[in-house]
């Protein structure tokens, strides 16, 4: 990432943490892509302790771009804790 793009993540990352979930996701969506964007905001959300709408947010990554990596393990990594768990998302 450029420093631009380095800065705008940054933001988008302090919004989420001020709760302010749409504003980051539109921050998120001005450097990248749609699913790479959905994947951060599920990291933000994971961060948060939102795990529902973490889940979410990287099925709308996955359904973006069904090849995003990052995306998919995130996914498979909370649905396997969650599981181990007795919860579901």
């Amino acid at each position: 990432l450029g420093t631009e793009s380095r800065y705008r993540n940054n933001l988008a990352y302090a919004q989420a943490a001020a709760g302010r979930w749409q504003d980051a996701l539109r921050t998120f969506e001005s450097t990248s892509s749609e699913a790479d964007a959905r994947y951060n905001l599920g990291v933000a959300y994971l961060h948060a302790g939102r795990t529902d709408d973490a889940a979410q947010a990287w099925r709308e990554a996955l359904s973006a771009d069904p090849d995003h990596a990052q995306a998919r393990v995130a996914l498979d990594d909370l649905l396997q804790s969650n599981s181990d768990s007795g919860v579901n998302p």
